[in-house]
């Protein structure tokens, strides 16, 4: 992977401070074992420092229930208000959702329920939404298991 990062003109950034805190964290105790909920859910801000201060808030929180039979993902980042030569720029939001649901299994998964396509389904529901929180993108969807 790369990353490039380059600096403006005008009113460059000068560094980029990450102030994050571990709001959450339920572990189990054996990590092969998936049995138990599990989640973690971290905040913070990113803040893009020079002659103005562009400070974008971070929330992710991530919770998956015992045997993985649902799962929820969440992270919201909003760039908060800020003014850049006379020029007020306003709250922008990006806020991103996935669920997902798996049905079918009533009690611990066994190998041979890998194999079968007509008993276990996953329900996806994912959505993407920015701006005034009027623009949005989603994704649902319904898979199967595949032998």
């Amino acid at each position: 992977a790369h990353f490039m990062v380059s600096r403006s003109q005008v009113d460059p950034v000068e560094e980029v401070i990450f102030e994050f805190d571990l709001r959450k964290f339920q572990y189990m105790e054996n990590p092969q074992k998936i049995i138990g909920e599990k989640s973690i859910a971290v905040v913070g801000n990113i803040i893009f420092s020079g002659l103005i201060n562009r400070t974008h808030h971070v929330e992710m929180e991530f919770a998956a229930a015992p045997m993985w039979t649902k799962s929820n993902f969440d992270l919201e980042i909003r760039r908060m208000p800020f003014m850049l030569q006379s020029k007020n720029y306003p709250e922008f939001p990006i806020l991103f959702h996935m669920n997902n649901r798996y049905f079918g299994f009533d009690r611990p998964i066994l190998f041979k329920d890998l194999t079968s396509v007509e008993k276990h389904t996953v329900h996806s529901n994912m959505e993407l939404t920015w701006g005034h929180l009027d623009q949005k993108i989603k994704i649902e969807g319904d898979h199967k298991t595949t032998a």
